[in-house]
Protein backbone atom coordinates (compact mmCIF):
# COMPACT_ATOMS: atom_id res chain seq x y z
CA UNK A 1 0.00 0.00 0.00
CA UNK A 2 3.03 2.66 0.76
CA UNK A 3 4.42 1.58 -2.55
CA UNK A 4 0.53 2.78 -4.14
CA UNK A 5 1.01 6.47 -3.01
CA UNK A 6 4.53 7.05 -3.77
CA UNK A 7 3.62 5.54 -7.31
CA UNK A 8 0.37 7.82 -7.76
CA UNK A 9 2.38 11.16 -6.40
CA UNK A 10 5.35 10.67 -8.91
CA UNK A 11 2.99 9.43 -11.99
CA UNK A 12 1.30 12.75 -11.24
CA UNK A 13 4.55 14.39 -11.61
CA UNK A 14 4.20 15.88 -8.08
CA UNK A 15 7.02 16.33 -5.40
CA UNK A 16 5.88 15.31 -1.87
CA UNK A 17 5.72 19.12 -1.41
CA UNK A 18 3.31 19.59 -4.06
CA UNK A 19 1.45 17.16 -3.12
CA UNK A 20 1.39 18.86 0.48
CA UNK A 21 0.33 21.90 -0.55
CA UNK A 22 -2.33 20.63 -3.12
CA UNK A 23 -4.36 18.09 0.16
CA UNK A 24 -2.79 20.32 2.96
CA UNK A 25 -1.66 17.59 4.90
CA UNK A 26 1.69 18.23 6.05
CA UNK A 27 4.81 16.62 4.00
CA UNK A 28 6.43 14.94 6.74
CA UNK A 29 3.14 12.98 7.38
CA UNK A 30 2.46 11.81 3.80
CA UNK A 31 6.32 11.01 4.46
CA UNK A 32 6.47 8.58 6.82
CA UNK A 33 3.23 7.46 5.21
CA UNK A 34 5.22 6.55 2.13
CA UNK A 35 7.82 4.95 4.48
CA UNK A 36 5.24 2.44 6.34
CA UNK A 37 5.81 4.84 9.27
CA UNK A 38 2.23 5.85 9.30
CA UNK A 39 -1.43 5.43 8.11
CA UNK A 40 -4.19 7.11 6.93
CA UNK A 41 -7.70 7.40 8.81
CA UNK A 42 -10.77 7.10 7.00
CA UNK A 43 -11.28 10.90 6.13
CA UNK A 44 -7.62 11.51 5.31
CA UNK A 45 -7.56 8.71 2.59
CA UNK A 46 -10.70 9.72 1.08
CA UNK A 47 -9.63 13.24 1.00
CA UNK A 48 -6.04 12.03 -0.45
CA UNK A 49 -7.99 10.00 -3.08
CA UNK A 50 -9.94 12.45 -4.85
CA UNK A 51 -7.05 14.77 -4.90
CA UNK A 52 -5.11 11.90 -6.72
CA UNK A 53 -8.31 10.68 -8.50
CA UNK A 54 -7.95 7.44 -7.41
CA UNK A 55 -10.70 4.89 -5.05
CA UNK A 56 -9.76 5.31 -1.31
CA UNK A 57 -8.88 1.37 -1.20
CA UNK A 58 -5.44 2.38 -3.60
CA UNK A 59 -4.16 4.20 -0.49
CA UNK A 60 -2.89 2.83 2.92
CA UNK A 61 -5.92 2.92 5.50
CA UNK A 62 -6.10 2.41 9.39
CA UNK A 63 -9.40 1.89 11.22
CA UNK A 64 -9.95 4.73 14.07
CA UNK A 65 -7.69 5.06 17.11
CA UNK A 66 -10.23 3.99 20.30
CA UNK A 67 -7.63 5.76 22.13
CA UNK A 68 -9.33 9.46 23.09
CA UNK A 69 -7.80 12.44 22.14
CA UNK A 70 -7.46 15.52 24.92
CA UNK A 71 -10.27 18.08 23.89
CA UNK A 72 -9.39 21.48 22.48
CA UNK A 73 -8.94 24.44 24.54
CA UNK A 74 -12.60 25.73 24.42
CA UNK A 75 -11.55 29.77 24.60
CA UNK A 76 -15.04 30.82 26.20
CA UNK A 77 -13.82 28.15 29.04
CA UNK A 78 -10.52 29.90 29.13
CA UNK A 79 -11.95 33.42 29.80
CA UNK A 80 -14.61 32.17 32.89
CA UNK A 81 -11.43 31.98 35.44
CA UNK A 82 -10.72 35.28 34.83
CA UNK A 83 -13.88 36.59 34.93
CA UNK A 84 -14.58 35.00 38.36
CA UNK A 85 -11.48 36.20 39.48
CA UNK A 86 -12.39 40.11 37.63
CA UNK A 87 -15.69 39.66 39.19
CA UNK A 88 -13.87 38.68 42.68
CA UNK A 89 -12.10 41.63 42.52
CA UNK A 90 -14.50 44.22 42.14
CA UNK A 91 -16.97 42.85 44.97
CA UNK A 92 -14.04 42.76 47.38
CA UNK A 93 -13.21 46.28 46.14
CA UNK A 94 -16.77 47.36 46.20
CA UNK A 95 -17.50 45.89 50.00
CA UNK A 96 -13.88 47.94 51.03
CA UNK A 97 -15.58 51.19 49.94
CA UNK A 98 -18.73 50.59 51.07
CA UNK A 99 -17.90 49.55 55.00
CA UNK A 100 -20.27 46.00 54.03
CA UNK A 101 -17.26 43.64 55.82
CA UNK A 102 -18.79 42.71 58.69
CA UNK A 103 -16.60 43.17 62.09
CA UNK A 104 -15.87 39.88 64.39
CA UNK A 105 -17.10 39.33 67.71
CA UNK A 106 -14.36 39.15 70.18
CA UNK A 107 -16.07 36.04 71.89
CA UNK A 108 -16.18 34.14 68.79
CA UNK A 109 -13.19 32.23 66.60
CA UNK A 110 -12.17 33.64 63.35
CA UNK A 111 -13.80 32.14 60.29
CA UNK A 112 -11.71 29.94 58.34
CA UNK A 113 -11.12 31.21 54.85
CA UNK A 114 -13.56 30.06 52.02
CA UNK A 115 -12.60 29.77 48.46
CA UNK A 116 -14.63 29.61 45.57
CA UNK A 117 -13.63 26.33 43.51
CA UNK A 118 -14.71 26.40 39.75
CA UNK A 119 -14.82 23.36 38.04
CA UNK A 120 -16.20 22.44 34.03
CA UNK A 121 -19.07 20.95 35.11
CA UNK A 122 -20.15 24.11 37.08
CA UNK A 123 -20.62 25.56 33.37
CA UNK A 124 -21.99 24.34 29.84
CA UNK A 125 -20.64 27.65 27.66
CA UNK A 126 -21.69 27.82 24.55
CA UNK A 127 -18.79 27.27 22.61
CA UNK A 128 -17.74 30.76 20.66
CA UNK A 129 -17.14 31.07 16.93
CA UNK A 130 -14.06 32.26 15.34
CA UNK A 131 -14.13 35.77 14.73
CA UNK A 132 -17.16 36.56 16.84
CA UNK A 133 -17.96 38.07 20.63
CA UNK A 134 -18.54 36.10 23.22
CA UNK A 135 -22.25 35.42 24.68
CA UNK A 136 -22.01 38.00 27.06
CA UNK A 137 -25.99 37.51 28.53
CA UNK A 138 -25.10 33.54 28.99
CA UNK A 139 -21.53 34.78 30.46
CA UNK A 140 -23.49 37.45 32.47
CA UNK A 141 -26.46 34.45 34.09
CA UNK A 142 -22.87 32.10 35.09
CA UNK A 143 -21.30 34.61 36.77
CA UNK A 144 -24.82 35.97 39.02
CA UNK A 145 -25.62 32.34 39.62
CA UNK A 146 -21.82 31.13 40.73
CA UNK A 147 -22.10 34.23 42.91
CA UNK A 148 -25.03 32.98 44.45
CA UNK A 149 -24.35 29.06 45.19
CA UNK A 150 -21.47 30.76 48.13
CA UNK A 151 -23.14 30.34 51.22
CA UNK A 152 -20.69 33.45 52.53
CA UNK A 153 -21.46 35.57 50.00
CA UNK A 154 -24.94 35.11 50.63
CA UNK A 155 -24.46 36.14 54.24
CA UNK A 156 -22.39 39.68 53.16
CA UNK A 157 -23.80 40.86 49.71
CA UNK A 158 -26.94 41.87 48.52
CA UNK A 159 -28.76 41.58 44.79
CA UNK A 160 -27.97 44.64 44.25
CA UNK A 161 -24.71 44.47 44.96
CA UNK A 162 -24.06 41.66 43.23
CA UNK A 163 -25.82 43.06 39.84
CA UNK A 164 -23.85 46.04 39.84
CA UNK A 165 -20.04 44.28 40.05
CA UNK A 166 -20.72 41.61 37.47
CA UNK A 167 -21.61 44.33 35.26
CA UNK A 168 -18.74 45.92 35.67
CA UNK A 169 -17.16 42.71 34.82
CA UNK A 170 -18.80 42.10 31.92
CA UNK A 171 -18.41 45.58 30.33
CA UNK A 172 -14.66 44.96 31.34
CA UNK A 173 -14.91 41.60 29.29
CA UNK A 174 -16.81 43.12 26.08
CA UNK A 175 -13.92 45.36 25.96
CA UNK A 176 -11.39 42.82 26.06
CA UNK A 177 -13.25 40.93 23.57
CA UNK A 178 -14.21 42.94 21.06
CA UNK A 179 -14.80 41.38 17.08
CA UNK A 180 -11.60 41.73 15.35
CA UNK A 181 -12.01 43.72 12.11
CA UNK A 182 -11.55 41.61 8.73
CA UNK A 183 -8.42 41.82 6.62
CA UNK A 184 -8.66 43.11 3.56
CA UNK A 185 -9.82 41.24 0.63
CA UNK A 186 -7.04 40.68 -2.60
CA UNK A 187 -8.96 42.71 -5.09
CA UNK A 188 -8.57 41.78 -9.41
CA UNK A 189 -7.43 45.35 -9.36
CA UNK A 190 -4.43 44.59 -7.20
CA UNK A 191 -3.62 41.27 -9.08
CA UNK A 192 -3.33 43.37 -12.32
CA UNK A 193 -1.27 46.16 -11.31
CA UNK A 194 1.28 43.29 -10.58
CA UNK A 195 3.46 43.34 -13.60
CA UNK A 196 5.22 40.23 -12.52
CA UNK A 197 1.91 38.34 -12.69
CA UNK A 198 1.17 35.66 -15.84
CA UNK A 199 -0.53 38.06 -18.50
CA UNK A 200 -2.32 37.53 -21.69
CA UNK A 201 -3.35 34.14 -23.13
CA UNK A 202 -1.34 31.31 -23.12
CA UNK A 203 -1.07 30.28 -26.57
CA UNK A 204 -0.34 31.91 -29.83
CA UNK A 205 -3.65 31.91 -32.18
CA UNK A 206 -5.52 34.92 -33.29
CA UNK A 207 -8.16 35.86 -30.65
CA UNK A 208 -11.36 35.61 -32.25
CA UNK A 209 -10.81 31.97 -32.74
CA UNK A 210 -9.39 31.47 -28.75
CA UNK A 211 -12.18 29.18 -27.28
CA UNK A 212 -12.58 28.20 -23.54
CA UNK A 213 -14.01 24.73 -23.19
CA UNK A 214 -14.07 24.68 -19.73
CA UNK A 215 -14.35 27.22 -17.04
CA UNK A 216 -12.65 27.24 -13.74
CA UNK A 217 -14.28 24.65 -11.53
CA UNK A 218 -16.34 23.49 -13.62
CA UNK A 219 -16.30 19.96 -14.62
CA UNK A 220 -12.93 17.65 -13.82
CA UNK A 221 -12.01 21.26 -13.06
CA UNK A 222 -13.84 20.62 -9.64
CA UNK A 223 -12.39 21.21 -6.94
CA UNK A 224 -11.28 24.79 -7.75
CA UNK A 225 -8.32 24.43 -5.30
CA UNK A 226 -6.90 21.45 -6.44
CA UNK A 227 -7.40 21.22 -9.79
CA UNK A 228 -9.06 25.06 -10.84
CA UNK A 229 -7.89 26.29 -14.81
CA UNK A 230 -9.28 27.10 -17.79
CA UNK A 231 -9.43 24.43 -21.10
CA UNK A 232 -8.45 26.41 -24.43
CA UNK A 233 -8.93 25.18 -27.97
CA UNK A 234 -9.41 26.62 -31.11
CA UNK A 235 -12.62 27.76 -33.49
CA UNK A 236 -11.12 28.61 -36.68
CA UNK A 237 -14.96 29.07 -38.52
CA UNK A 238 -15.85 30.89 -35.55
CA UNK A 239 -18.96 28.32 -35.33
CA UNK A 240 -18.80 28.24 -31.04
CA UNK A 241 -17.23 24.63 -31.42
CA UNK A 242 -13.86 24.07 -31.07
CA UNK A 243 -12.14 22.23 -33.53
CA UNK A 244 -9.74 19.15 -33.07
CA UNK A 245 -7.50 19.69 -36.56
CA UNK A 246 -6.56 23.57 -35.75
CA UNK A 247 -6.38 23.32 -32.06
CA UNK A 248 -3.45 20.04 -32.10
CA UNK A 249 0.11 21.39 -32.74
CA UNK A 250 -0.56 25.22 -31.98
CA UNK A 251 2.20 26.79 -30.09
CA UNK A 252 1.79 27.17 -26.13
CA UNK A 253 3.67 30.27 -24.68
CA UNK A 254 4.70 30.87 -20.69
CA UNK A 255 2.81 33.76 -19.53
CA UNK A 256 5.53 34.90 -17.14
CA UNK A 257 8.89 34.65 -16.42
CA UNK A 258 10.11 31.30 -14.33
CA UNK A 259 11.97 27.96 -14.13
CA UNK A 260 10.69 25.17 -15.84
CA UNK A 261 9.48 22.08 -14.52
CA UNK A 262 8.54 19.37 -17.01
CA UNK A 263 6.68 16.07 -15.94
CA UNK A 264 6.44 14.10 -19.68
CA UNK A 265 3.89 11.35 -19.50
CA UNK A 266 2.05 12.06 -16.14
CA UNK A 267 -1.20 11.29 -15.24
CA UNK A 268 -3.89 13.17 -15.39
CA UNK A 269 -1.90 15.74 -17.07
CA UNK A 270 -0.37 14.10 -19.57
CA UNK A 271 3.23 15.99 -21.03
CA UNK A 272 2.95 18.89 -18.11
CA UNK A 273 4.98 21.71 -17.77
CA UNK A 274 4.76 24.16 -14.35
CA UNK A 275 6.39 27.59 -14.94
CA UNK A 276 7.43 28.41 -11.27
CA UNK A 277 8.97 32.06 -10.25
CA UNK A 278 10.00 31.56 -6.16
CA UNK A 279 10.65 35.23 -6.15
CA UNK A 280 7.65 36.76 -7.05
CA UNK A 281 5.28 33.72 -6.01
CA UNK A 282 3.79 33.12 -9.30
CA UNK A 283 3.05 29.64 -10.92
CA UNK A 284 1.70 28.13 -14.03
CA UNK A 285 0.89 24.93 -15.32
CA UNK A 286 -0.20 23.93 -19.14
CA UNK A 287 -1.34 20.21 -19.14
CA UNK A 288 -2.28 17.64 -22.32
CA UNK A 289 0.77 19.02 -24.21
CA UNK A 290 1.44 17.20 -27.82
CA UNK A 291 5.33 18.23 -27.60
CA UNK A 292 7.41 19.35 -24.75
CA UNK A 293 10.08 22.06 -25.82
CA UNK A 294 11.94 22.98 -22.75
CA UNK A 295 14.36 21.07 -20.44
CA UNK A 296 13.68 20.86 -16.65
CA UNK A 297 15.16 23.20 -14.68
CA UNK A 298 15.36 25.94 -17.62
CA UNK A 299 14.94 29.34 -16.98
CA UNK A 300 11.65 30.96 -19.17
CA UNK A 301 10.48 34.42 -20.10
CA UNK A 302 7.26 35.42 -20.43
CA UNK A 303 6.24 34.94 -24.76
CA UNK A 304 8.95 31.88 -24.84
CA UNK A 305 7.13 28.92 -26.68
CA UNK A 306 7.31 26.09 -24.29
CA UNK A 307 5.50 23.28 -26.29
CA UNK A 308 2.41 22.67 -28.46
CA UNK A 309 -1.02 22.03 -28.14
CA UNK A 310 -2.31 17.91 -27.83
CA UNK A 311 -3.96 15.32 -26.12
CA UNK A 312 -2.00 13.33 -24.00
CA UNK A 313 -3.04 12.12 -20.23
CA UNK A 314 -6.57 12.35 -19.48
CA UNK A 315 -8.60 14.28 -22.24
CA UNK A 316 -10.95 13.67 -24.74
CA UNK A 317 -9.55 15.58 -27.50
CA UNK A 318 -6.82 18.08 -27.94
CA UNK A 319 -6.88 21.33 -25.90
CA UNK A 320 -4.68 23.17 -23.56
CA UNK A 321 -4.93 23.05 -19.78
CA UNK A 322 -3.65 26.18 -17.94
CA UNK A 323 -3.73 26.65 -14.52
CA UNK A 324 -2.55 29.94 -12.55
CA UNK A 325 -1.22 29.84 -8.91
CA UNK A 326 -0.38 32.54 -5.88
CA UNK A 327 2.12 31.44 -3.42
CA UNK A 328 0.31 27.96 -3.72
CA UNK A 329 -3.11 28.57 -3.92
CA UNK A 330 -4.65 28.10 -6.56
CA UNK A 331 -6.74 31.23 -8.54
CA UNK A 332 -8.92 31.57 -11.40
CA UNK A 333 -6.58 32.94 -14.35
CA UNK A 334 -10.03 34.52 -16.28
CA UNK A 335 -8.46 38.07 -15.04
CA UNK A 336 -4.84 37.28 -15.93
CA UNK A 337 -5.95 35.88 -19.63
CA UNK A 338 -5.74 39.17 -21.80
CA UNK A 339 -5.04 39.77 -25.66
CA UNK A 340 -1.83 39.15 -26.70
CA UNK A 341 1.09 41.93 -26.31
CA UNK A 342 -0.64 43.74 -23.13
Amino acid sequence: MTTNLRTLRRSRGLTLTELAILSGIPARHLGAVELGILSLDGATCTHLASVLAVAPHALPYAPPSVASHPPLIDLQRLTIPFAIALTTTTLATSLVLHGDLPTPSPQSAPLAPQSVVVTPADFAPETAPVGRAINVEALKATLLDSSASTPARQATLSAASRETATEEGIQSLERSFSTPSPAPATTIESKRIDRTAPRGYPLIAPVDQIAITQGYGEGTHAPAAVWGALDFAIDADGDGYAEPGPTRGTPVIATHDGIARVYPGSWPGGNFVRIENRETGWTTAYGHLDTILVSDGQEVQRGAQIGTIGSTGYATGPHLHYEVWRQGINVDPTPFVTPPNT
